[in-house]
């Protein structure tokens, strides 16, 4: 039991993904008797106060990333890391401030790299451990491993067993030595479906502008064609 200990929960600001899968998080953390708090923004923070509005939360904004509107993504990724990287610097400073006031005993941080503490036991959840870029990917991943190695623990939230969900993206020749898969996390639980029931088809879609509008407009379109 974790005895109400104070635990930060922080997903990125992504689309709601990493949101989503901090809801299970948190549930386990009631069960274990610790006290969570919420630390996101937009989106993600408005979703967590509405699964859980007796929590104590506060706002840690983040990147505005956004995607280019054409299918290749590089150019506006390498426009935009400069502010990913300071960001992470941000991220930490804003959490050297807040820790102490609110209190807290450990954080659980859903791929922000900034928030973290040698004080403090540092989760890191993530299932991009090792990413792909059609440039400089040797590089990246580097850092990514170096971030990924200055938190005490990272959750790789994949199965261990190739190929997961996630595939290479999680599951390469040589894993951090402070992490580990967790298995897939979710918080959609399966139900039965009434007999009769007037939805076959129900897609959720979440994710940065203009991405996310583009991808409904296209399925929009493709599932009026389907009979039934």
């Amino acid at each position: 039991m974790l005895n109400g200990r104070r635990i930060l929960v922080a997903p990125l600001d992504w689309g709601l993904g990493h949101s989503t899968r901090c809801v299970p998080i948190i549930h386990g953390l009631l069960k274990r008797g610790a006290t969570p708090v919420i630390g996101a923004d937009k989106g993600p923070l408005a979703l967590l106060r509405t699964e859980f509005p007796e929590l104590e939360h506060v706002r840690i904004p983040g990147a505005d990333i956004r995607y280019a509107k054409g299918r290749s993504q590089l150019w506006s990724m390498v426009r935009q890391f400069p502010d990913m990287v300071r960001s992470v610097h941000t991220e930490g400073m804003l959490f050297d401030r807040i820790r102490h006031d609110l209190r807290l005993d450990a954080v659980i941080s859903d791929q922000r790299f900034g928030l973290r503490s040698p004080d403090l036991p540092s989760i890191l959840i993530t299932h991009q451990v090792f990413p792909f870029t059609p440039i400089a990917q040797a590089a990246l991943r580097k850092l990514n491993l170096h971030h990924i190695a200055r938190f005490d623990r990272c959750w790789i939230m994949d199965e261990a067993e190739a190929p997961g969900l996630a595939g290479d993206l999680s599951h390469g020749a040589s894993l951090p030595s402070n992490a580990r898969h967790i298995g897939t996390v979710s918080r959609m639980q399966a139900a039965a479906l009434p007999s009769g029931s007037a939805y076959r088809i129900v897609a959720v879609i979440s994710g940065p502008e203009p991405h996310r509008t583009l991808l409904e407009t296209i399925l929009t379109d493709q599932l009026q064609r389907i009979k039934g």
